[in-house]
């Protein structure tokens, strides 16, 4: 089986026809040439230059005049360059779901929007991923793609040329237990995140935003809540160190102080930066706060405004979509869930009049908790509606769901996935309560 000018083993907007336009080479030599750099060096136009860059590595050699085949050496590469490779033990057509595929997976981590290959001429996409048992490995995969595609054999993640989408932007900060390990032994009080509103900007921008940012906030005054943010000439008519403004990040609590006008003020615990998961919670709301504040918010000790332990620079206007969704993947990937007559769902969906609507009509927990435990991420992040990005982003996501699941609720069993909805919603994070001796049920949607 050979590639022809309109004939391509990868997805069309990543590999333009005219890359192997009257290039003739078996598949898997294909599939390698997107594996490997060279291409993507010498630029690709020049396929041929390529071919000859993989034979002079020894993964390739020469059968014919314009024929190749991959050696052992090169079919050796393929394998450890693969991020993730599954032994497929059986794959089915379901006329509801389109095709899928049940197997081991050997290493790495499966996301919605990866592409595969099998190194002799088929590669496919995965769309969904329906079940991983991290015990025996086993994995469970809806695709697209990949026509013939049989077991047994043996899948690897095929990893297309970078598009212009910055994935990077949308990982979590970078984190390692020593990076604040004097501040941490220093300071056990809370220490504030300050920052001094530039000209045009105000409290008002804090309130508005957080009004529409999807976090969970509480306004008190004294012992008493209120039900709305304040006006905030209410606020400073009086002594303002009376209010107190609550917001959580996740499992990480702020508490704002209306000191002046001129400058915002929040406090933190300070072990918030022992833990990578809280760590990415502290760097969005802080980066947050520098875009609304147009200036930098500095975290220092309390009482000693010299001992800065970071600071977020402030973003252009441009940008500060991406400081949002940063934001509001701080809360996704490390969720608090609550419950409410027995159903599980994340605190920004624990709504009990929502709630009590769903069970009039399935009279059900754990079907309502399936409804409610889904985050289509076409709704949530602004920054790109890349499906390969955020698919690796959805992962990122579930693998967090888990965690907190099992640490939240013990007693509970869950399963959580990831699934394609590219004509609806884009990847899609679910969690599902698992009854003792029955599957997990799928998400419907709210």
């Amino acid at each position: 089986m050979v590639y022809r000018a309109a004939v391509l083993s990868g997805p069309s907007d990543e590999v333009e026809a005219r890359v192997l336009e009257g290039l003739e080479v078996p598949r898997a030599v294909g599939d390698l040439l997107f594996l490997f750099p060279a291409l993507k060096e010498v630029g690709r136009s020049r396929v041929d230059a390529s071919i000859e860059r993989l034979a002079e590595a020894g993964l390739v050699r020469r059968v014919g005049n314009r024929l190749w085949e991959l050696t052992e050496s090169g079919s050796r590469w393929l394998d450890e360059q693969a991020e993730w490779q599954i032994r497929v033990a059986e794959v089915v057509e379901s006329t509801a779901r389109g095709p899928m595929l049940t197997g081991t997976l050997d290493r790495g981590v499966v996301k919605v929007g990866d592409w595969f290959h099998n190194g002799v001429g088929n590669t496919g996409r995965v769309v969904a991923v329906d079940r991983f048992d991290p015990d025996s490995r086993s994995v469970s995969i809806g695709f697209e793609g990949a026509a013939g595609l049989s077991a047994p054999g043996v899948l690897r993640r095929w990893t297309p040329l970078a598009g212009d989408v910055d994935e990077a932007v949308l990982s979590p900060p970078a984190w390692d237990a020593d990076m604040f390990g004097e501040d941490l032994l220093l300071d056990g009080s809370l220490p504030d995140i300050s920052a001094r509103f530039a000209q045009g900007r105000s409290w008002q921008d804090v309130h508005s935003l957080l009004a529409r940012s999807g976090l969970r906030w509480e306004i008190w005054r004294g012992s008493a809540q209120l039900s709305e943010l304040p006006p905030l000439d209410e606020v400073f008519a009086g002594d303002g160190d009376r209010y107190v403004l609550k917001t959580w990040v996740g499992p990480v609590q702020f508490n704002a102080h209306y000191w002046v006008r001129e400058e915002l003020d929040f406090d933190v615990e300070i072990g918030a930066l022992a833990e990578r998961s809280r760590f990415e919670c502290v760097v969005a709301f802080m980066d947050w706060l520098a875009s609304i504040a147009g200036a930098g918010a500095r975290l220092a000790h309390e009482g000693m405004t010299g001992a800065v332990v970071r600071v977020s620079t402030p973003v252009a206007t441009s940008d500060e979509v991406v400081v949002r969704d940063r934001l509001r993947l701080a809360e996704l990937r490390n969720p608090m869930f609550g419950t409410y007559r027995d159903v599980v769902a994340p605190r920004w969906r624990l709504d009990e009049s929502n709630i009590d609507a769903w069970l009039e009509r399935h009279h059900d927990p754990d079907v309502v908790t399936s409804v409610l435990c889904h985050v289509h991420l076409w709704d949530e992040i602004e920054f790109t509606s890349d499906e390969v990005v955020l698919g690796r982003v959805a992962a990122t996501i579930a693998e967090g769901w888990r965690a907190a699941l099992a640490a939240q609720f013990p007693g509970r069993a869950f399963e959580v996935g990831v699934a394609g909805e590219p004509e609806e919603h884009g990847p899609t994070v679910w969690a599902s309560a698992v009854a003792p001796h029955q599957p997990a049920r799928r998400p419907r949607s709210a």
